[in-house]
């Protein structure tokens, strides 16, 4: 045949340029679409090699700070006495930076931008119970220490913290990769990571509040302890049916979880007015804490809220089965399939 004809286009046809599309394509710089799955099923994770520089920055600069505040802070209990409202502020510290560490972790390897943003909030959080605690409480070389460490780490590391958050939020790059190009499940995933990020927050200023009521510089007798613990296991109990109501798309377990929400805000609030009236700067360095931290709790509650309501509104909707994998029962598919059409 001449140039130009039938076979030469054919073989023209061929090419780089008319390669199939792929998620290297749509995204520069991701090389492969599919991701390993997070232990615990916590949905899909990021590989060490997707971390860019800030964020090995990030994870320096947080670790050494949280490390050293973990430190000082159990070097601190150990010394303590325990009827002490120094030894009852060192445990709510020392469960925030537990906290703080776990956001890190799975804030970061997970790509979740509402862990970021805890983190960086529950970062200035503990920041100003260190101040509270220098300032209103008794001082030592310890506070004096954990208090230099915190304040030149805390700004750089807060700072950091909410660019990487908004660098996830804007590039999306792992909900993209987890449940495709589709807007609208873009969006029913986003919610669904903000509901989770909040549930942790909720839990660990539960947790807080549980120590600074019941914890509250006398001795800890039998009872006391029985009534912290047993806080403890409801508080935990009630995160983790939350948790697992969203995370299955479960009805029932998401009713029980909403009968809890409601419980809960009520005693905070009357913690608070409590502590209010009490307070005595001279004879009491708990009550600050505590009414910050009950105010916070609160409007983390009233934003967590507003994310559960929003994610129990997408169940069916093949959310679950794109994030955590599995098939979705008849009921779902058909429920998918009219969303889809729709």
């Amino acid at each position: 045949m001449a140039d130009g004809g039938i076979e030469d286009r054919g073989e023209q046809q061929v090419g780089p340029d008319t390669a199939p599309i792929t998620f290297k394509d749509v995204i520069p710089g991701l090389e492969d679409a599919r991701l390993p799955d997070a232990p615990f099923g916590l949905g899909k994770r990021r590989t060490l090699g997707d971390l860019q520089k800030k964020e090995y920055v990030f994870i320096v600069l947080a670790g050494l700070c949280l490390f050293a505040t973990l430190v000082l802070t159990i070097w601190k209990l150990s010394i303590l006495p325990k009827s002490s409202n120094d030894f009852s502020f060192a445990l709510v510290l020392l469960l925030s930076t537990v906290f703080c560490l776990w956001y890190l972790i799975e804030g970061i390897m997970l790509e979740r931008p509402y862990e970021i943003l805890v983190l960086s909030i529950s970062t200035v959080v503990v920041w100003l119970y260190i101040i509270l605690n220098f300032s209103l409480g008794k001082r030592d070389t310890v506070k004096m220490v954990r208090l230099i460490i915190t304040s030149l780490l805390s700004p750089f590391m807060i700072v950091l913290g909410i660019l990487i958050a908004k660098h996830y939020f804007d590039s999306g790059r792992l909900i993209f990769r987890t449940v495709g190009a589709q807007t609208l499940m873009q969006r029913m995933c986003w919610t669904m990571f903000g509901y989770f990020g909040m549930l942790k927050f909720d839990l660990q200023l539960s947790l807080s509040m549980v120590i600074l009521i019941l914890t509250n510089g006398q001795t800890l007798h039998t009872l006391e302890l029985v009534i912290i613990i047993f806080g403890s296991i409801i508080v935990l109990g009630c995160a983790l049916i939350g948790y697992l109501g969203v995370r299955h798309e479960n009805k029932i377990l998401s009713i029980i979880y909403s009968v809890s929400l409601i419980i809960q805000p009520s005693y905070v609030i009357y913690k608070i007015v409590e502590s209010i009236l009490k307070f005595s700067p001279s004879t009491d360095n708990l009550a600050v804490p505590t009414i910050v931290c009950g105010a916070l709790s609160l409007v983390v509650r009233v934003v967590m809220v507003t994310y559960f309501v929003q994610s129990w509104l997408n169940y069916g909707k093949g959310l679950k089965e794109k994030v955590f994998g599995g098939n979705p029962t008849n009921e779902e598919a058909n429920q998918n399939n009219a969303h889809v059409q729709a």
